[in-house]
């Protein structure tokens, strides 16, 4: 037996329809079929995940192998593609790590510093012990809820 493993792309054109309705000063078209969401399939979406959280591949070499096995894309969709599309799950996820790590002792260590990010003045917040860190990018020093990247 001799086993083997073939990459090919399949590229599905939708032609949808629309009608105009000139009582209503509306146009209606047609809906794409359940699970078709942007022009990417999730067949490659989970191969761009699987590829770079189990086996740990670079955004830059993801576009590598897709753009060699004739898949247009730009590193900015592969970028949303691992963010955006989860980011509600990956916001519960982070959040459900966050509160396992300070449920699982009894003292922390928490710490924080200017840094800049995306070029503007930032801080950085590192809540730790011997088992896990945390780190928080927010705007401005203060503890008040506001929007931050965390990663754990």
């Amino acid at each position: 037996m001799v086993q083997n493993i073939k990459f090919t792309t399949d590229n599905v054109e939708y032609k949808l329809e629309r009608f105009y309705s000139p009582s209503e000063n509306k146009l209606y078209e047609a809906e794409l079929p359940e699970g078709i969401h942007g022009e990417f399939g999730n067949d490659l979406k989970a191969f761009v995940v699987y590829l770079y959280y189990a086996c740990r591949v670079t955004e830059n070499k993801i576009k590598k192998i897709l753009e060699e096995a004739g898949i247009v894309i730009s590193a900015g969709e592969i970028s949303n593609i691992l963010t955006q599309e989860k980011k509600e799950e990956l916001t519960k996820e982070r959040e459900e790590i966050l509160k396992a790590c300070l449920e699982s002792s009894s003292y922390f260590h928490i710490d924080d510093t200017g840094v800049k990010h995306e070029g503007k003045n930032h801080h950085i917040r590192v809540i730790c012990n011997e088992k896990f860190s945390a780190f928080f990018i927010t705007p401005k020093k203060d503890r008040g809820r506001q929007s931050s990247t965390f990663l754990v």
